[in-house]
């Protein structure tokens, strides 16, 4: 599969030295969005509302984050206005960003309603992964390459099983003394695509009741039509109107009735 066709279903590539770097988790995470954003020349503007959210980090984290990546000089960031002079989102440059020693990740992953730890936590995985899926790293090793304590990998790893992106075995040596655990990484489509369904499903469901309401007035609208026309022929019949007359009114009680709603 080509790097285009990869890109198109939904994945990106960060590099290996991310994870070798002295910056905090959150400047870790953020740069992993900017790689996903990021065009061919390593470019993107999205907002700090979007990067947080993706992130699941506050506007104020994230400033600090992209504030350490431009001291690490691992990021550059330009400010950009609109035409009539107003401010719009930064244009960030990831620097160094090469293809060579770098891993690919599913971008699904920043959709999820998960901590910011956990989602670093599983690229973390995703960059440890043989062909088949798994890896084994140690949680000191896990918590050392991504800049956070021992019991916040247990916590990640515990959040990762319950949103089913992560399964975990327990590994023995042959002196029956426990090793580090087997993790098998799982890609996060289906629950992206579970929840566009139902937005799918519940957008249509609003849009069946727009439809069912336009009817009912529709209806109503021609029981109105048909008590003006029937009213107009008995005035006919009863006045001696003639039939020019009749076809003129008629059209005229129509329009006004249709004006007046």
């Amino acid at each position: 599969m080509s790097t285009e066709a990869i890109k198109r279903t939904g994945y990106f590539y960060i590099n290996n030295g991310i994870f070798i770097e002295d910056i905090s988790a959150n400047a870790k995470i953020v740069y992993m969005y900017l790689c996903k954003c990021a065009d061919y020349f390593g470019k993107s503007w999205p907002a700090h509302k979007t990067i947080a959210g993706a992130c699941s980090l506050s506007v104020s984290s994230l400033k600090l984050a992209i504030k350490e990546l431009k001291e690490r000089k691992l990021l550059t960031v330009s400010p950009r206005y609109r035409e009539e002079g107003g401010k719009s989102s930064n244009l960030y440059m990831i620097m160094n960003r090469t293809k060579n020693n770098s891993f690919w990740c599913n971008s699904n992953i920043f959709k999820m309603s998960i901590s910011s730890k956990a989602k670093l936590i599983y690229f973390y995985f995703c960059r440890c992964c043989n062909k088949e899926g798994t890896c084994y790293p140690a949680h000191r090793t896990t918590a050392a390459a991504c800049m956070v304590s021992i019991s916040a990998v247990r916590m990640a790893i515990k959040e990762l099983i319950e949103a089913k992106f992560l399964e975990v075995a327990s590994r023995f040596r042959e002196n029956n003394g426990q090793t580090s655990n087997l993790y098998t990484v799982l890609s996060p489509v289906i629950e992206v695509i579970g929840t566009t369904v139902k937005k799918a499903a519940s957008a249509l469901a609003r849009k069946s009741a727009t439809v069912s309401k336009e009817k009912k007035k529709a209806s109503g609208l021609i029981a109105c039509i048909q008590s003006y026309i029937n009213r107009g022929l008995r005035h006919c019949i009863a006045g001696g109107m003639s039939k020019r007359d009749h076809e003129r009114t008629i059209p005229k009680l129509r329009t006004n009735h249709i004006e007046g709603l």
